[in-house]
């Protein structure tokens, strides 16, 4: 597809090799002390100019810059499970308890019917632009190397009025919350470490997929709505194939794209009984008090009322 075709062309292979980088050995860390000052001086220097201080490119850096239909691939397996991996850590330290991760996106087909396609690079530059980091490098009072990950507050304010313009014409109250970095004020201040840093931008990529996922149904009548409509009231309850097991994700392209999977229940809702090992009295007919108490109905509680009562 023409679409998946201009992804794969602007965001090369080397991105990913970022979750694989091999630690560096004693005489690489020693050239980078010698270009470094302290950390103190680099922290000042960057809150005082921001991103017009940093030197070059890499001083950027883009954990998860592909859109989340490429990583269903078998390729990417190990990033897929480390991406949700992050995702389901960030939500857990950084989002309020209870609340579900969305977990659909725009599928494969979903961009390549975006028009014309010029748009889908628009889009997926934003992807990129607002999860790419700030890198500040400085040695310690300790003499070691000390590295921070910063997001880039400008980034997020410009696609939060873009994202807004956009659902201005919906009809209905859009069903996902703009995405959000959610990190605690110290972390936005003093910058994150490398595994913080991906877990708040993966949790970030995939809400901003999910409101993707609701603005193109919206704008372009190429892309299906069924899923905000026949299933708008278990919406946060279906998954796309991102999200399925290691053991069922690597079935054909055709039979995963655009299809939908039941996720877990909600954690109020028990998957199964709760079971207690009791001694029971001899004299008791446990046999049939324990029979009943396993095949009752919550449902039929009108029905077993009234037998009772009879």
């Amino acid at each position: 597809m023409i679409a998946m075709d201009l992804v794969i062309a602007i965001l090369c292979e080397e991105h990913l090799q970022h979750l694989f980088t091999k630690k560096p050995d004693c005489i690489t860390i020693m050239q980078r002390k010698l270009d470094l000052g302290p950390w103190s001086e680099a922290l000042e220097l960057y809150r005082e100019r921001g991103r017009n201080n940093l030197k070059d490119n890499s001083s950027i850096t883009v954990w998860y810059p592909y859109p989340l239909a490429t990583l269903v691939k078998e390729k990417h397996t190990a990033i897929r499970e480390m991406m949700k991996e992050h995702a389901l850590e960030a939500q857990r330290k950084w989002r309020t308890p209870y609340t579900n991760i969305p977990r659909i996106y725009p599928s494969e087909k979903d961009w390549a019917r975006v028009t014309p396609i010029e748009r889908t690079f628009e889009f997926l530059q934003e992807i990129i632009q607002v999860t790419s980091l700030d890198v500040i490098k400085g040695i310690n009072n300790l003499g070691d190397i000390k590295i921070r990950y910063f997001i880039d507050k400008t980034e997020h304010r410009k696609l939060m009025r873009k994202l807004k313009r956009r659902r201005r014409d919906f009809s209905d109250e859009p069903l996902f919350p703009l995405p959000k970095w959610g990190i605690p004020q110290k972390l936005i201040k003093a910058g994150m470490t490398q595994l913080e840093s991906q877990q708040a931008t993966a949790l970030y990529h995939i809400e901003l997929e999910a409101v993707l996922k609701e603005i193109f149904t919206h704008s372009f009548d190429t892309i299906s709505s069924r899923v905000f409509t026949r299933e708008q009231h278990t919406i946060w309850n279906l998954a796309m194939p991102f999200w399925k097991k290691l053991e069922t994700v690597n079935q054909p392209e055709e039979e995963l794209n655009e299809r939908l999977i039941l996720r877990d229940l909600p954690p109020h809702i028990f998957m199964r009984k709760r079971q207690t090992t009791f001694q029971i009295p001899e004299t008791m007919n446990a046999q049939s008090d324990y029979e009943d108490s396993r095949t009752f109905q919550p449902l039929d509680f009108t029905t077993n009322f009234a037998s009772q009562n009879a």
